[in-house]
């Protein structure tokens, strides 16, 4: 893609829908342009211009990319809204307190989870837009990330008190285990196939097996003043993605799980996603988005 300044990105599960959103302006410009556009990964085509007036803080696509799911500001109010992918139209919209929780689709695609900071989680029927609230998670919970194959979560927690890692079970409403480390955790992220959680510490990397909890693999960190900004798995689990904390140089580490590979890119990124288990789509600032193969 020649496309470029992309701000975040979101794709549907096997990769075949890109969501991207771009600001043309500042974070308080009033005046500021908002563009999200679907793209078919396939071809590199645009599918739609979703017409949006939202400054957009998280978003996700379903697993069949027909729908996606924004959450951010306008003006002054806080949104969460449902849109249609192929009409470029929302489908429905909710006041909420905070933007930035995440959300993730169910399997068959019929089911929408958005962690809403300070109030739970909505539950969404892209279908028909209605929705209900669940306010079994901890008061304390911040940012979520989802699996695409099973109906679980992880769930960051900040208190006064320190951090911790919360893991719920969807369909059952159920917390299943909370990992609640000694020290500030920075990044973290759960697999696609809900297979591992990975926590970033200043020093390392630890990623935890959610059937025993045991440790499966620890990546070491040097020459980093800070923890990561963001991580990410491969759908197949064999690759690691940490972007580095801006103030590091934010050029993103490949690791091999289960193996001594470590690789830097060399372009400081923004935004990332896997398109596939082995290719990598980063997007840069002022630049076109770049792709990565890992063999």
């Amino acid at each position: 893609w020649t496309y470029r300044d992309v701000q975040r990105m979101a794709t549907n599960a096997s990769g075949s829908v890109l969501l991207t959103y771009r600001r043309e302006g500042g974070p308080l410009d009033p005046n500021a342009r908002h563009e999200l556009i679907a793209w078919d990964t396939a071809t590199g085509k645009e599918i739609a211009t979703l017409a949006t007036d939202v400054r957009i803080q998280s978003m996700a696509v379903s697993h069949d990319g027909k729908h996606a799911r924004i959450a951010g500001r306008v003006k002054r109010d806080v949104v969460l809204r449902l849109i249609d992918v192929q009409a470029g139209a929302p489908r429905n919209e909710m006041p909420i307190l905070e933007p930035w929780g995440g959300a993730g689709f169910a399997a068959d695609s019929k089911t929408a989870w958005c962690l809403c900071p300070k109030e739970g989680v909505r539950i969404i029927q892209p279908a028909t837009g209605n929705a209900v609230l669940w306010n079994g998670v901890d008061i304390n919970s911040y940012a979520a990330t989802f699996s695409t194959k099973l109906p679980v979560m992880s769930v960051k927690c900040n208190s006064s008190s320190g951090q911790w890692i919360d893991f719920y079970n969807l369909a059952s409403r159920q917390r299943l285990h909370r990992l609640q480390p000694r020290e500030p955790i920075g990044a973290d992220t759960l697999s696609p196939d809900g297979r591992l959680i990975a926590l970033g510490f200043r020093r390392r990397i630890d990623a935890y097996d959610t059937r025993d909890w045991s440790i499966r693999h620890t990546l070491t960190r040097t020459g980093y003043a800070n923890a990561p900004e963001r991580l990410l798995i491969s759908p197949d689990g064999r690759w690691l993605v940490e972007i580095p904390f801006g103030a590091d140089g934010a050029k993103p580490l490949i690791y091999g799980l289960g193996s001594d590979r470590v690789e830097k890119t060399d372009a400081a990124a923004v935004d990332m996603v896997f398109l596939d288990d082995q290719t990598l789509l980063i997007s840069v600032e002022g630049e076109p988005m770049k792709k990565v193969r890992l063999e």
